[in-house]
């Protein structure tokens, strides 16, 4: 198995692979739906081809790296990964997931060995971080719905604000989980998305409400 690269992928390959994936599709303009750094390159490729994108859901976009605690992440988890990868991996698990679904697994269960890669999460919270999409948000045109986190460690939730805010007439909803949202929230998170792009349908679809503070969203800025 080949070694992964150092750092994220960069940000402008994966907007163009998204592209020409959706292009190749051939049937117009699709809805898009990214997780962590996924969600970045998301928000890039509906910014960078709009007519390629008819809606836009966001969960969890991962912050470019500049904050000093996203470079401690990411530093420790090198640091971990080539010392102790048992170590690196249970690491990687408690910053993926809530620590209430981690007590749900049980510490046999997380000291079970297996890969400690951080993958693309890990490797675009620090040190330089992924590129970002900051300057691209405010060209987003499709309707978007940016979903944050409560308890992630990774992307926090005041990031996904923030996001939201940068995307003219978005709207925005929070679910209770860690980073690991398709793990620990399936059901809720495909609810949510369902709901929102069902409505772009002109079915009567609404974004559910969702989490702790059940907000259903309203638009950027407000």
């Amino acid at each position: 198995m080949s070694a992964a690269p150092p750092g994220p992928p960069p940000l402008g390959l994966l907007v163009e692979q998204a592209a020409a994936v959706v292009a190749d599709h051939g049937a117009g303009p699709v809805d898009l739906l990214g997780v962590s750094l996924g969600a970045v390159a998301a928000a890039a490729t509906a910014a960078r081809h709009p007519g390629l994108v008819r809606r836009l859901v966001l969960v969890a976009p991962l912050p470019e790296g500049r904050e000093a605690g996203q470079r401690t992440v990411s530093e420790t988890w090198r640091a971990l990964e080539e010392a102790d990868s048992a170590l690196a991996r249970r690491f990687g698990l408690s910053l993926a997931l809530s620590p209430a679904f981690l007590a749900t697994l049980g510490a046999p269960r997380v000291r079970e060995p297996g890969p400690a890669r951080p993958g693309a999460a890990g490797r675009g919270a620090g040190t330089g971080g992924h590129p970002g999409a900051g300057g691209l948000l405010p060209r987003v045109l499709a309707p978007t719905l940016v979903v944050g986190l409560t308890r992630d460690h990774l992307s926090p939730p005041h990031h996904a604000r923030a996001v939201h805010a940068a995307i003219p007439g978005s709207r925005y909803a929070e679910l209770d989980s860690g980073h690991a949202v398709q793990a620990e929230r399936p059901a809720e998170l495909a609810r949510l998305a369902r709901g929102f792009l069902l409505a772009g349908e002109g079915g009567g679809g609404r974004v559910p409400e969702a989490g702790p503070r059940r907000e259903a969203a309203g638009a950027a800025g407000s």
